[in-house]
């Protein structure tokens, strides 16, 4: 699944993950780095570590997972022999990294029910310009539940 982002400050794409009930929906962050002034092939990936605490009252469950997704920023380009092979950037370390040397699309899930919770951060640069994010999130999550034919019924999360 492939999200091309214009370099302009506005809604770019969403998309929807349907099997699984969590959408998804990219935009361009607010940061002091700038986007590129060229076209972004932004690659998600959206790995579902656990589903738990299912609600059919509210139509709500939780999510522990990862969100990774990757790109190539021309910008970013380097010597591998002035530096170490891979700069990475963990946590607080990349947050700051984020705020204020790299552009970062940010992908929002677009149907929780609350902010979601970050529980690791890393992002790392390769020499050719290739940024790769990952974060282990976790979020409360909605969805339309069809609960009638319950408990003989089947779920697809």
């Amino acid at each position: 699944m492939l999200i091309r982002s214009a370099c302009y400050k506005t809604l770019l794409l969403f998309f929807l993950l349907i099997d699984s009930g969590i959408q998804l929906y990219a935009f361009q962050n607010n940061v002091k780095a700038s986007p590129p002034d060229y076209l972004v092939t932004v690659e998600p990936n959206l790995y579902i570590g656990r589903i738990y605490n299912i609600d059919l009252v509210d139509e709500s469950y939780q999510i522990d997972g990862s969100l990774s997704y990757t790109w190539f920023d021309e910008r970013l380009i380097y010597d591998p022999k002035s530096s170490s092979t891979f700069l990475t950037y963990k946590d607080g370390e990349a947050e700051n990294f984020m705020r204020s040397e790299i552009w970062v699309p940010a992908l929002e899930f677009i149907n929780i029910q609350s902010s979601r919770e970050t529980n690791g951060l890393e992002i790392t640069v390769k020499p050719d310009g290739k940024v790769i994010y990952t974060e282990h999130f976790s979020g409360t999550f909605h969805t339309q539940m069809q609960s009638e034919k319950y408990p003989f019924d089947s779920k697809t999360f």
